[in-house]
């Protein structure tokens, strides 16, 4: 029988128990009623400091408008809490896990999960995640009596069981990244692509432990000047990797939404059209790109081929470019349309009930809890499970690292800054470094998979090696955002808009010694090792 929500924390911030579409729909009004409220007196707040017109006006308008931010952000911050725990609860409604709620910060997903939320009717009876909540309390109230299990009823494994060693578990070893064969259930589907998303962090984490230190090594160590062939390299294979991750990613998620297609009794052929609007969404800003390169190269004189400078003279003569670019941007518009009900289709769709021409349903078997599947060092796990688990977990990790950045740092570092309390480039350091640490969530399953290979425990500070030069990478860095930023201030505080080229390029000098040259190397080498040590982990 569901117990309404009394009082203020069990209407706002539960995340037991279910919600159907009325109420969630009524509770985020309040919240969006609350948040236009505190918006109202931020801009009452900063309109009041704008009727100082005096000497150094600007100055304190802008240490205002900087400390209003602040708090307005950390007042928001309950706000988008109790939102994130009706989610939960509504996803509850609708028998999906609340872990479903990552995907509110997927682009295209996200629209397509707020639709489904709001107009999605929530499961009759009770489900695994507590029971209806349209029904009614007074029935118990009347002397109606609970319906009893039956007598062969399967009992629920309780909390403490499932970290037994002979519980049963559901474990990832059958979710594939490159098999096409059979077919995948809506949860797995979305596990995959969550999976999909942790590799591409733990990819990016390995470009500044490996490639950063290697140009800055080569750069000091082969150029004259350090600084052009620095930046030059670093500009050139962070687009490279930025460019071939995007361009992996479809090729990496085809297979399981081919496998989410045959689950739904539909060919693989209709994940086609997606795939190739999806490469050319992708090729849209690269083209954008190539555009501006000519167009720069064209307007210094230096010399390009027949075909390009033909192209210009025609695009510039006629004014064409600028259609051109309009153009491209109202098909990549139009094609983020369509693949937003196509997003909702694949991740919300029913699969068919039984076998169909692709093969047997998909495992429906109960997820175990992740204090079960992350966090507990007492089972073995075999390297699919591992490499996928921690996929996920790094994933997730990450998201949450991220957020509560967002949420909480962030704000308190607009607040500091300004006052003078904390340097400026605060906020990019704690960034930065949450953005290279949430590997660590991952650090039980490597224990668990080094009890499994029979190693030693301390083999886990050769896997995370790389982090070791974290806190010291990330400090120049932090720095160089932390004086742009100040910089940026000073000139508005001085009526200029823009920053004094001199101070910019001393900014980006770059100045080998023998201390950094050590600092690289020693990145370097710990990026390598921690590779062979997870290489070895992942390996049947």
């Amino acid at each position: 029988m569901h117990m309404p929500d009394r009082g203020l924390k069990e209407n706002f911030f539960r995340t037991d128990g279910r919600l159907n579409r009325k109420r969630y729909f009524l509770r985020n009004v309040v919240l969006a009623a609350l948040g236009v409220l505190l918006l109202i007196f931020f801009s009452i707040y900063i309109g009041m400091t704008l009727i100082d017109t005096g000497e150094g006006a600007f100055a304190a308008f802008l240490h205002s408008f900087m400390t209003g931010i602040g708090v307005f952000m950390l007042l928001c911050t309950p706000l988008i809490i109790s939102h994130l725990t009706l989610t939960v609860r509504r996803l509850h409604d609708v028998g999906m896990s609340g872990w479903y709620l990552l995907f509110l910060y997927v682009p295209l997903v996200n629209v397509a999960l707020g639709f489904y939320l709001l107009f999605k009717e929530g499961q009759s009876g009770a489900n695994a995640y507590g029971d209806d909540p349209r029904a009614l309390p007074a029935a118990a109230n009347a002397g109606d009596a609970q319906p009893s299990p039956p007598a062969d009823a399967e009992p629920s494994l309780p909390a403490a069981a499932a970290e037994l060693p002979d519980a049963p578990l559901h474990t990832f070893s059958d979710l594939r990244f490159f098999s096409m064969k059979g077919r995948l259930s809506r949860r797995d589907f979305a596990l995959t692509l969550g999976a999909i998303c942790g590799g591409q962090g733990l990819l990016f984490a390995l470009y500044d432990s490996l490639v950063l230190p290697l140009n800055y090594l080569v750069a000091a160590s082969l150029f004259r000047d350090a600084t052009p062939a620095f930046w030059g390299l670093t500009v050139t294979t962070l687009g490279a990797a930025i460019f071939l991750m995007l361009l992996a990613t479809p090729f990496l998620g085809v297979s399981a939404v081919v496998r989410r297609l045959h689950d739904m009794g539909r060919s693989g052929l209709y994940a086609l059209p997606a795939f190739l609007a999806i490469l050319t969404i992708i090729f849209i800003p690269v083209f954008y790109i190539l555009i501006w390169g000519v167009s720069q190269a064209y307007a210094m004189g230096i010399p390009l081929t027949s075909f390009l400078t033909d192209f210009m003279h025609w695009s510039t003569g006629g004014n064409t470019l600028p259609y051109i670019l309009l153009g491209s941007t109202l098909i990549g518009a139009v094609l983020l349309l369509i693949l937003i009900p196509l997003n909702g289709w694949l991740f919300f769709g029913s699969g068919d009930a039984g076998e169909n021409a692709y093969g047997a349903p998909p495992s429906t078997q109960p997820l175990p809890g992740v204090r079960t599947a992350f966090l507990s060092r007492i089972r073995t796990i075999n390297y699919r499970n591992f490499r996928f688990s921690a996929l996920l977990v790094c994933a997730a990790a990450n998201f949450i690292l991220m957020f509560a950045s967002n949420l909480i740092i962030n704000p308190l570092c607009i607040i500091l800054m300004p006052a003078g309390i904390l340097p400026y480039g605060s906020d990019y350091y704690f960034i930065l470094l949450l953005s290279s640490i949430y590997s660590l969530a991952a650090l039980p399953l490597v224990l668990r998979r080094l009890k499994t290979l029979g190693r030693s425990a301390y083999e886990a500070l050769f896997v995370y090696a790389a982090l070791l030069p974290t806190p010291v990478i990330v400090l120049p860095i932090a720095h160089f955002y932390g004086e742009l930023d100040r910089l940026n201030v000073e000139a508005a505080l001085s009526g200029t808009d823009e920053i004094d080229p001199t101070q910019l390029l001393s900014l980006l000098s770059i100045e080998p010694s023998s201390g950094t040259i050590a600092c690289a190397a020693l990145t370097l080498v710990c990026g390598i090792v921690s590779i062979v040590s997870v290489v070895r982990l992942t390996r049947d």
